[in-house]
């Protein structure tokens, strides 16, 4: 029997083989079951190739194929790419295909994080959005309104990357767990944070210990503020570079900058 060519069933009709023909559509796509005997008779590795050709058209067709290409990586990666959601039916009716389903679309949402939007079975599923975050942070900003309502999802999201603080609903820019892993992640993610987080001394010297940078995020009646300064130098003495000029004149700050003092010294020994 001679080896069936993908390219000739998908050519014009001819008068040798009208019923085999009128099995594809105009666009080479299969429209039935038929095409389980597509590659009968071919060796496998044939086989896979006659396939591959008909996944390019339509993904979805990787169930009628031989339940060896089922499990097969490029099998699954041609379909996924054809359609995001071509196996979505085989990935909710058969457990076994899950994992490597979600590892193949995990590698296709690697380059491009907004087909997550596209997939419909596994964007359902928590436990692979966040792995996608993981693989992609910026899946986080093509997610549907309530997954990005998820906390965990968008503690994971800034986690991985603190300036996607910005794409947070407005509740998360004011929690200071969320707020803090940003900071923690990308201080300058802190420009994102809600005004009272920066108003609020605990919150500001909490950061301060994770980056000495927060202090200049601070709301100014903060930065005027002697004793938070005060309190801000003890973690970080430097910090009074970046208090209120107001500040940095009053004497008793001088003792903590010797180089200042013995200026100040040195111009007061001149005039006398």
């Amino acid at each position: 029997m001679p080896k069936i060519q993908f390219i000739d069933l998908i050519g014009p009709q001819s008068q040798n083989n009208p019923p085999k023909r009128q099995r594809f559509d105009s666009s080479g796509l299969i429209v039935d079951a038929w095409a389980k005997e597509l590659t009968d008779g071919i060796p496998r590795e044939e086989k896979k190739e006659e396939w591959l050709k008909v996944l390019e058209h339509d993904g979805s067709k990787l169930s009628w194929a031989d339940p060896s290409f089922h499990t097969d990586p490029e099998c699954i990666r041609t379909a996924l790419k054809q359609n995001i959601t071509s196996l979505d039916d085989m990935y909710s009716s058969t457990e076994n295909l899950r994992p490597i389903i979600e590892e193949e679309t995990l590698k296709l949402i690697k380059k491009n994080p907004s087909l997550i939007a596209q997939c419909e079975e596994l964007a359902k599923q928590i436990d692979f959005i966040k792995k996608a975050i993981e693989t992609n942070a910026l899946t986080y900003c093509y997610l549907s309104l309530s997954s990005k309502e998820n906390e965990a999802l968008a503690s994971l999201a800034v986690k991985n990357m603190g300036s996607l603080l910005k794409f947070l609903p407005l509740a998360f820019k004011s929690n200071s767990a969320i707020v803090s892993l940003a900071i923690t992640n990308n201080i300058d993610s802190f420009l994102y944070a809600n005004g009272q987080l920066k108003a609020n001394p605990e919150f500001i010297l909490n950061a301060i210990k994770i980056n000495p940078k927060a202090f200049n995020f601070a709301s100014n009646n903060l930065k005027a503020d002697p004793d938070f300064v005060s309190k801000a130098r003890k973690i970080n003495p430097k910090i009074l570079n970046d208090a209120a000029d107001t500040l940095k004149i009053e004497l008793n700050f001088l003792p903590a900058i010797p180089d200042l003092n013995l200026t100040l010294s040195k111009c007061l020994l001149k005039k006398t």
